[in-house]
């Protein structure tokens, strides 16, 4: 099928993505249909029918994305099927979406709706033809508010942004026959009318033009009973019980002040300052309320400290503010308007800011839905919630929000929410509410025989002025009257209040409102540890039939359809749901016998490895290289010259030859031997791991010389550490032992060593040339927040952008910039926040390259194409942590996709991660059934990744057929994957003889091998490399996108193995972006070839270091283990561990000599990178300097005329030059070592 677009279907707010040039679809008709029952007014349910016309020429998916208050829930969802609306039914989110684009791809008529984040849904609907309507239905239930009369107030938002052909509302209210009070509309030029025991109002117009702001359609019910309304529904599942809810205002007393006479504050307060943020009319609303809250405190003569702390993918700064007076205050005020609202959004990072400092408030402004992080398990904020949490937002109603996460904060910390409505109501009622003694709902007391399941189920803070208190439960019996009794702790006192619950009260009328209202109450509670609840919210989902974090609503057409993907359909739609439940024991057709497809496939690649080449073969490549040149104009489909010598050739069979075995070390191409064992080059003779994990498998030429370590690549010279510059630097990232490096751009400096050169991502968008001609990063910034503001919904801006700054060369960089690079790794990724005034400039630059990058994440809600995006740019620039939270997510949403599984398993491996779930994640796809039309063979490639695991791993878990095991090391490797499987994307290499491998012409004369048919992954593969240039093409064939977000481009990820699977491996990634179909970039090149003799010598050097290394951490742990005991009963007296507060340390005590009074414990240590003071008896040389505190060698009126530190802190230094030298600065030798100092200790 042809490339479709996607056009979204408004509701309120805008598109988001922008890559592709698109118009959304126009919505033509909108009919509301509003219920309420009158025996419990307070829930009532919207039905909302909206008509799209596709005016394109086009068949196009509507994707259809908008917002619900907090308490709304879905309940129900309808699409036109020949002309009527079919009721969905509730089906697992998951499996709802495999279905759905299963199911577009036949072309069929599909649609489903599904909660994204938060309070944000999503509808999808395909197909719409050109000139063609299509009408979508979606039913939600929500609850009424009660005005400070007492009344209840039933609102019901009616959205459109365009003209209407046509707008129907209905309001209905259901009355029982002991209320019969009428409606009242707030607005005066209609009314509710009476028909057969019913009050309803309607409107009809026709051709409405569009109004700009909110439009809601609201009415008052008037309560007789101002303290306390219950309603009762019978359970339909068991008639003998029944649903209640009771609305209960307690009586609450003027507030008690409990801290007005506090004559100081400390406040931490925690601004949200990502993109998503962005709109400054809702930042200046809660900027406005900060400066009035301020200004009131400090006219009371209190006295305020307020930490602001800038977050957004990190914690970018912490700045304090010591308020005095209002000119403090106004400075604070101007600083918050200049702050620049760019990045992701990381709540994960707050946890980390919580230190030993002692605040009275934390204030956190925020919508509280997170981008990037782990925000998977709240608890991580417990330590928080020991102070007031007060989240304030200035978003509109119809805004993303996460209301569960807000919800947990300020119930666990006794603070509240803020939220925009909240904000118009008087800033002294605000200061009140925060200063005031909390009033909570503690319990309830029942009769456990007659009641149960009552939520919420946990003590919960009342709300000021919110008029009302919610409960609800479970009856277990209809036959008598039953006694409640709710308590409350108001200004520290308890109260409490019984009634009685008569179930003859309840209506004649079920609507199952309360019943839904139960099951949305339970879920509020669950959803916020989703993770760990997901068996419950599945099953609460299915049953009320609401759609949830893990469920969805969904319509399907025919009932082979619900037969082939076992859903049921919807009850309601008979005779399809009685030919359902008649063919639901159809048994299905016999799938393929997977085991015995992969099996043959595994063994056509070990037939390839086996496969002898000659030197008549390489001959036969190189004639390739002379009529290529020779011959362009006579090729055939493949490329293949059509001569009679050259098809001569092809026909000759290929007789295998023996080879000359090698012992010892080889360099150039990967060694071969015709033993298990060898001599290396230090004199010992060592086992090949591969001998116990895989016996006699492995033919004796495919043998692979191994040293004493592990697989990986040969080590570098350098630093083990990670300079914050992917572009720049020559990583080496342990992974059981195979390291990897980062990538060498081939405009930048290359190690001589290098033989992987890869060519630098450049876009040659207009926008960058912009960006490139500033002279400073800063200025460069600033150029892109200005060109933002044309490109803001378009994730290839934010790519193409970020990878210029994620690749700026390093100026500058002194021998300390380089000392601090090793310890800022972690900024990126936990705990410590970024200062940016004190940044070197490569540090700068992936600061900005990285908050820009993940602005992608903002775009749309759980999308998988661009958390993919992200993620293979994060696993560029080895930043493992956050790449594997974002794969962890794509594996939730899109399980049914291999690659998932092997993107996160990667990551992992790279990590040095448990090798268990490793181990599982590799057997889900290797044992998994996929869709053989998307991803035949994928297993494939995983096989050869899990036996290059299984021989370098210690630990062989029986987790495939021992006919899958065999180890196939390649001198080289590469893997192209991409962020959409539905694209297609080619792989071509060119060999030294010319010759082109790809797809196309899948086996070449030196060895290579391409794979054809797996979807989302291409690989070339060769076993013994010759020497010469093998050249890197990547090519947009084609994009048959059927469903999502189609953004216009696809995001590649390149990984180069060289000597995969041996000692000396290597591996370099880039990534990159493909716009348009037929485009093809050249990736760069690998180069094998014969080594110089210093090279040569080098090499050893390295092997050796690495074996002597290996070799002293064998000895370290040995003597560790011996000496443990003795350690152990050695103790420091008033020594305390800075990592695990052991307290006294015992054992072997460890002071760092560049942190003052820093000490670790002997297991601590060994997570530090500073250079450490062994001590083994503090009392030795208890008078040593040290061994004391530095902290109290405080040199006033002195600086450090290198790191200008002012005091300097610790041992001084003078030099005889003049210049004053700090302790860090001199243990670093950053000034000239022929100088004289004199070591100052005492001034």
């Amino acid at each position: 099928m042809s490339n479709r677009p996607v056009f979204p279907m408004l509701f309120g707010h805008a598109r988001k993505l922008g890559d592709q040039a698109s118009s959304p679809l126009n919505l033509i008709q909108l009919r509301i249909e509003q219920l309420t029952n009158a025996s419990f007014a307070l829930l009532h349910q919207v039905s909302t029918t909206m008509t799209f016309k596709n005016t394109h020429h086009l068949v196009v998916e509507g994707a259809l994305e908008f917002t619900l208050p907090e308490t709304a829930t879905i309940c129900g969802y309808g699409l036109d099927i020949d002309g009527t609306i079919v009721d969905g039914v509730v089906v697992e989110k998951e499996k709802a979406r495999i279905t759905f684009e299963k199911e577009v791809r036949k072309g069929v008529d599909p649609g489903f709706v599904e909660m994204v984040q938060g309070n944000v849904f999503r509808t999808r609907v395909y197909p719409i033809f050109p000139n063609q309507t299509r009408t979508v239905r979606v039913i939600y239930q929500d609850q009424a508010q009660i005005n400070q009369l007492g009344d209840i107030v039933l609102s019901i938002p009616v959205q459109y942004n365009n003209k209407l052909d046509s707008l129907d509302i209905t309001l209905m209210c259901i009355q029982t026959p002991n209320n019969q009070i009428k409606p009242q509309l707030l607005v005066n030029d209609h009314e509710f009318v009476q028909t057969d025991g019913r009050w309803i109002a309607e409107w009809h117009l026709s051709n409405v033009e569009s109004v700009v702001g909110d439009q809601i359609i609201s009415y008052t019910l008037p309560n007789v009973n101002k303290q306390l309304i219950y309603g009762i529904e019978t359970d339909i599942d068991n008639h003998s019980q029944a649903y209640f809810a009771i609305n209960y205002v307690p009586t609450l007393p003027q507030q008690t002040i409990f801290n007005s006479f506090t004559t100081s504050k400390t406040i931490c307060a925690f601004w949200d300052a990502s993109l998503s943020r962005s709109t400054i009319d809702n930042r200046n609303l809660e900027i406005n309320l900060l400066n009035e809250l301020l200004k009131i405190w400090l006219s009371n003569s209190i006295s305020l400290k307020l930490t602001l702390v800038i977050f957004r993918n990190v914690i970018n700064e912490k700045k304090i503010f010591q308020l005095t007076n209002n000119n403090d205050l106004l400075e604070l005020i101007n600083y918050l308007k200049t702050i620049h609202y760019d990045g992701a959004t990381n709540l994960s990072e707050l946890s980390s800011m919580v230190d030993n400092e002692s605040f009275t408030h934390y204030f956190l402004f925020s919508d509280c839905l997170s981008t990037i992080g782990n925000d998977n398990d709240p608890s991580m904020y417990d330590k928080m919630c020991s102070i007031p949490i007060w989240i304030i937002n200035g978003n509109y109603l119809y805004e993303p929000v996460n209301y569960s996460l807000i919800n947990y904060l300020t119930q666990r910390s006794s603070g509240g929410y803020i939220s925009r409505d909240k904000m118009n109501d008087d800033i002294s009622s605000i200061i009140d509410w925060i200063n005031s003694i909390k009033s909570k709902y503690l319990t309830t007391n029942v009769n456990q025989n007659l009641i149960q399941d009552i939520y919420p189920s946990h003590s919960v803070i009342l709300t000021p002025n919110q008029g009302r208190f919610l409960i609800v439960g479970k009856l277990l019996s209809l036959s008598t009257s039953i006694t409640i009794e709710l308590e409350f702790n108001i200004n520290n006192q308890i109260h409490r209040q019984q009634f009685i619950l008569n179930p003859s009260d309840q209506s004649s009328i079920n609507v199952g409102l309360i019943r839904r209202l139960w099951a949305q109450q339970k879920l509020q509670e669950l959803s916020v540890f989703k993770d760990k609840n997901k068996q419950i919210i599945l099953d609460i989902g299915m049953k009320y039939s609401i759609v949830t974090d893990l469920t969805s609503i969904m319509v399907l057409e025919t009932l082979q359809q619900h037969i082939q993907y076992r859903i049921c359909p919807a009850k309601s739609r008979t005779k399809l749901y009685n030919d359902y439940m008649k063919h639901r024991q159809t048994t299905e057709l016999n799938k393929q016998n997977k085991f015995t497809r992969l099996l043959n496939s595994w063994q056509q690649r070990c037939q390839w490895y086996d496969k002898v080449i000659t030197d008549t073969d390489h001959h036969r490549g190189y004639l390739w290289k002379e009529f290529s040149t020779k011959s362009k104009s006579n090729v055939g489909g493949f490329g293949v010259p059509f001569t009679p010598f050259y098809s001569s050739l092809l026909s000759n069979s290929i007789t295998p030859q023996s080879t000359t075995s090698i012992s010892g070390f080889s360099f150039g191409a990967a060694p071969v031997t015709t033993s298990s064992t060898f001599s290396n080059t230090f004199g010992s003779t060592t086992t090949s791991p591969f001998t116990s994990a895989f016996g006699n498998s492995i033919p004796a030429q495919s043998t692979t010389n191994v040293s004493t370590f592990a697989f990986g690549a040969a080590p570098s010279l350098t630093n083990n550490s990670f300079s914050l510059t992917a572009a720049n630097s020559s990583n080496i990232i342990s992974s059981q032992g195979a390291f990897s490096s980062a990538i060498v751009p081939e405009n930048k400096t290359v190690d001589s060593n290098s033989t992987i050169i890869l060519k630098e991502y450049d876009p040659q968008a207009p926008y960058m040339s912009r960006i490139k001609s500033s002279s400073s990063l800063d200025g460069a910034y600033e150029i892109y927040l200005s060109e933002r503001q044309t490109y803001r919904q378009s994730p290839s801006f934010y790519f193409d952008v970020a990878s210029y700054f994620l690749s700026s060369p390093i100026i500058g960089q002194t021998s300390l910039d380089i000392f601090n690079n090793q310890y800022t790794l972690n900024s990126f990724s936990t705990n410590v926040h970024i200062q940016s005034s004190i940044l070197t400039t490569n540090e700068k630059s992936n600061l900005y390259g990285l908050r820009i990058l993940t602005n992608i994440l903002e775009l749309e809600l759980e999308s998988v194409q661009l958390l993919r995006t992200v993620a293979y740019k994060l696993t560029e620039m080895n930043l493992n942590n956050l790449a594997e939270n974002l794969f962890r997510k794509i594996l939730n949403l899109h399980s049914d996709e291999p690659q998932s599984y092997r993107d996160l398993a990667l990551v992992l491996l790279t990590s040095n991660k448990d090798n268990d779930e490793i181990f599982y994640l590799f057997q889900k796809i290797i044992d998994g059934e996929w869709d053989i039309s998307r991803f035949y063979d994928f297993e494939i490639p995983v096989l050869h990744e899990l036996n290059c695991l299984l021989a370098i791993s210690t630990h062989h878990p029986n987790i495939i057929d021992p006919r899958l095991i065999r180890h196939l090391p390649c001198d080289l490797r590469i893997v192209l994957v991409w962020d959409i499987s539905e694209s297609m994307i080619d792989l071509s290499i060119t060999e030294p003889t010319s010759e082109n491998c790809s797809q196309y012409h899948s086996e070449t004369f030196i060895g290579g091998m391409m794979n054809q048919r797996t979807g989302g992954l291409k690989e070339y593969l060769l076993r013994k490399a010759i020497n010469g240039t093998y050249l890197i093409n990547v090519s947009y064939a084609n994009n048959r996108q059927q469903t999502g977000s189609f953004t216009g481009v696809t995001t590649v990820m390149i990984t180069i193995y060289k000597y995969y699977g041996q000692f000396n491996e290597q591996k370099q990634i880039l990534t990159g972006r493909l716009n348009t179909i037929g485009q093809t970039i050249e990736i760069g090149k690998v180069e094998f070839g014969d080594r110089s003799q210093e090279q040569i010598k080098l090499e050893l050097e390295q092997y050796k270091n690495e074996y002597q290394r290996l070799l002293n951490e064998l000895n370290k742990s040995k003597h560790a283990a011996t000496n443990n005991s003795i350690k152990m009963d050695i103790t420091h007296p008033n020594v305390s561990c800075d990592r695990c507060n052991m307290t006294p340390i015992k054992g072997v005590r460890y002071k760092c000599l560049l942190c003052p009074n820093t000490d670790y414990c002997n297991q601590c240590q060994l997570n530090d990178d500073h250079p450490l003071l062994c001590i083994k008896d503090s009392t030795q040389y208890s008078n040593s300097i040290l061994l004391q505190n530095r902290c109290a060698l405080v040199h006033l009126n002195t600086q450090c005329s290198l790191c200008a530190m002012n005091p300097i802190v610790g041992i001084r230094y003078q030099c005889s030059c003049g210049i004053e030298i700090c302790e860090k600065c001199e243990f670093m030798c950053t000034h000239d070592l022929t100088h004289v100092r004199a070591k100052i200790i005492y001034s």
